[in-house]
């Protein structure tokens, strides 16, 4: 797996770093707050020193939306474990999660609910659409679900992050 970086705090020389290659080890990743475009990705080299690069490509914007809501989606329609772990592993430990009926779900509560969901919805997609920054850490969004072609539901989400993970949601359902 390749990374397109640059080191942080430069404006420009870009480069790529082989994860995984030469026994540099990717540890972790964190969204940049007021950079949302950019993530910083920690890695450690052979010699178990870290180093902090700021990646292209991540970020708290409309890409990692559709990317948080595709893993979703191949869990629910597919069925596909590694993106259930990639889905709830960009929630924080705090996270809550406000649906369209007023129920308060935890992450483990979440957890749960999803366990137990993989392969459930065949014909499953989830569009992201007009994602507003109110903050560097607010976004507000339209998800639309759509089975086998036909919109099933439509809800205006508000996102919270904290340390680059997902802190809380709350869903409103648009008639």
């Amino acid at each position: 797996m390749w990374w397109g970086c640059r080191r942080k705090g430069t404006t420009s020389d870009f480069w790529e770093l082989p994860v995984g290659a030469v026994g540099v080890q990717f540890v972790a990743a964190a969204l940049v707050p007021h950079q949302p475009s950019f993530a910083l990705v920690r890695y450690r080299s052979p010699a178990r020193r870290s180093v902090g690069l700021s990646c292209h490509s991540w970020g708290m914007n409309g890409n990692f939306l559709a990317r948080h809501h595709d893993q979703l989606t191949a869990w629910l329609r597919d069925g596909e474990a590694e993106s259930l772990n990639a889905f709830l592993g960009a929630h924080h430990e705090s996270f809550v999660l406000v649906t369209t009926d007023g129920a308060i779900l935890d992450l483990e509560t979440l957890r749960e609910s999803l366990r137990s969901a993989g392969g459930s919805q065949p014909g499953l997609s989830i569009q992201v659409e007009e994602v507003t920054s109110i903050t560097p850490e607010v976004y507000r969004f339209l998800e639309r679900h759509i089975v086998d072609g036909s919109v099933v539901g439509v809800r205006v989400v508000t996102a919270v992050m904290e340390d680059g993970l997902l802190l809380s949601v709350q869903e409103t359902a648009r008639r």
